[in-house]
């Protein structure tokens, strides 16, 4: 009796380490589900800004676009199964593009707050030769301040990245 005590004891704090592993793998999984597959290209995309391909905003951007893309997919594919009308169909995409448009706002609005600045009318866009302040004044790459609103070209593109990403996932 004393040598099954004894295994019992021995045993106890693997067994409950095991159960625990098991518990967080399962965790683990069903959180994985509810959140559905990470897409290959998603997952390419994050890669390339990795890499430093894509700049963050690069990414974010193609990101969005490419879930758009999906959402309007999944959309067509509802109305082509007769599983949605036309007309549910035009006000679901039209719901998509309202909502994206809304989130551009936004980043907007967190923009012009983190550059303390009311001249914001546009996020900023890196071109091969030229980049977009916020103040829609197109800058030779070479210029490291804008030509109109004097604001460095850094600070901008860093503090849209956080407009773009004001919860930090991508850090």
């Amino acid at each position: 009796m004393s040598t099954l005590y004894g295994l019992i004891t021995f045993l106890s704090p693997i067994l409950i380490t095991m159960i625990l592993i098991l518990v967080y793998r399962l965790r683990t999984q069903v959180k994985k589900l509810q959140e559905g597959p990470e897409d290959d290209t998603i997952n390419q995309l994050k890669a390339l800004y990795a890499k430093g391909v894509l700049s963050e905003d690069e990414a974010n951007v193609k990101i969005r676009e490419y879930k758009n893309k999906q959402n309007e997919q999944m959309l067509r594919h509802l109305l082509n199964k007769g599983l949605m009308s036309r007309e549910e169909f035009d006000e679901k995409v039209e719901g998509l593009a309202k909502h994206q448009q809304q989130l551009r706002v936004k980043e907007l609005e967190i923009l012009r707050d983190r550059l303390g600045q009311h001249q914001v009318s546009c996020l900023p866009e890196q071109q091969v030769k030229t980049w977009l302040c916020v103040c829609e004044t197109i800058n030779e790459n070479s210029n490291m301040v804008c030509n109109n609103c004097r604001l460095n070209r850094e600070y901008i593109f860093e503090e849209a990245e956080h407009a773009a990403d004001p919860r930090g996932i991508w850090k």
